[in-house]
């Protein structure tokens, strides 16, 4: 009675080795997993890329829309209200020098 069975330390044994296989096995799943996963990230961020440098293009172009109606605001000004403003000064000048 003072030794331990063999049977005991062979249960111990199978039972410590099926652990440690169990274990193994979802290290490789969540490696495969892992692997699987970042191929998928991959392709979304060379999706994501694209869309970037599409909506950079987009950017560019609304901007240069935007330069050219600024432009041609400040045409319509100097072409426009630039000589109405000279014609209200001069009225104006001259209504002064008939009130005054």
């Amino acid at each position: 009675m003072s030794e331990i069975p063999t049977w005991y330390w062979m249960t111990i044994i199978g039972f410590l080795s099926v652990l440690l296989g169990m274990i193994l096995y979802y290290v490789a799943m969540l490696v495969k997993e892992t692997t699987a996963t970042m191929s998928e990230v991959r392709a979304t961020l060379v999706d994501s890329r694209k869309l970037v440098q599409n909506a950079n293009q987009i950017v560019e172009d609304v901007q240069e829309t935007v330069s050219n109606v600024k432009h041609t605001i400040n045409q319509v000004n100097e072409a426009v209200l630039e000589p109405v403003k000279q014609v209200g000064d001069t009225v104006r000048s001259l209504l002064g020098m008939f009130k005054g």
